[in-house]
C-alpha cells in the first residue's frame, strides 16, 4: 500500500516528500500561480488530440466539462460527453467558475496534484467544472456528475471507489480546508477498500 506520511499539506511536508529543494518547490508554485492568475484558458492550451483539449491548469474561463489528469503529461484533458468511469479509485474536484473559494482552493489543489499526483497510480483525478452547479453549466456530462453525486457546495472533493460499474464507497470533503488533509484521507480511503 502506498504511504505518504503527510497529515497536512505544507511546503515543508512537500519538500520532504518529493526530495526536492525549497527552490524547486518555489518554481512549481510560481508556475502554477502564474497559470492560475495571469493567463486565460485559451492562451494555455497545451495540446489538442482529436476531440480532447489539454490544459496545464483549469481556470474559471476554461470550457465547462469533465477534465481528467494525465499523469504522463501533467495535463488536464477535457474529455468528451461520452466519458465513462471504470472500476477503480477516483478523486473528483467539483469546481464552479463563479466560486471565489474555488479559486483559492485551486492554489493548493494544483500544487498537490503536481507534486503527489503521479505517486497515486491507482487513482484517477478528475475536475468537474461548471459555471454555477447545474444552473449554469454548458456541459451535459458535468451537469450529470453534479446531479448524480448530489453536489450543492463548492469546492467539494469526492473520493470514490467503483467496482463492477457501481459506486461501492464514497466520501465527501467540503470547503477549502479539505485540501489540508487530502493526502491522508486518500490513503485511509484506499486502505479500507
Amino acid at each position: 500500500m502506498h504511504q505518504t506520511g503527510i497529515n497536512k499539506i505544507t511546503s515543508e511536508n512537500l519538500i520532504l516528500k518529493m526530495s526536492m529543494s525549497e527552490e524547486d518547490l518555489e518554481k512549481i508554485i510560481e508556475k502554477l500561480i502564474n497559470g492560475i492568475t495571469k493567463e486565460k484558458c485559451s492562451n494555455r492550451r497545451e495540446y489538442s488530440k482529436g476531440d480532447i483539449l489539454g490544459f496545464k491548469v483549469v481556470t474559471a474561463d476554461c470550457p465547462h466539462g469533465v477534465y481528467v489528469y494525465n499523469k504522463n503529461t501533467g495535463i488536464w484533458e477535457l474529455v468528451g460527453e461520452d466519458y465513462t468511469m471504470h472500476d477503480g479509485y477516483y478523486v473528483m474536484y467539483f469546481d464552479n467558475t463563479y466560486c471565489p473559494a474555488c479559486r483559492i482552493f485551486d492554489f493548493s489543489w494544483y500544487i498537490m496534484i503536481e507534486t503527489l499526483g503521479k505517486e497515486y497510480d491507482k487513482i484517477t483525478f478528475i475536475i468537474v467544472h461548471c459555471g454555477w452547479f447545474t444552473k449554469s453549466c454548458e456541459s451535459k456530462i458535468a451537469r450529470e456528475f453534479f446531479e448524480k453525486f448530489d453536489i450543492h457546495s463548492s469546492p467539494t472533493i469526492l473520493l470514490l471507489r467503483i467496482k463492477n460499474g457501481e459506486v461501492v464507497r464514497k466520501e465527501r470533503m467540503k470547503g477549502s480546508e479539505a485540501i489540508e488533509y487530502l493526502a491522508e484521507r486518500i490513503e485511509q480511503f484506499m486502505e479500507t477498500n
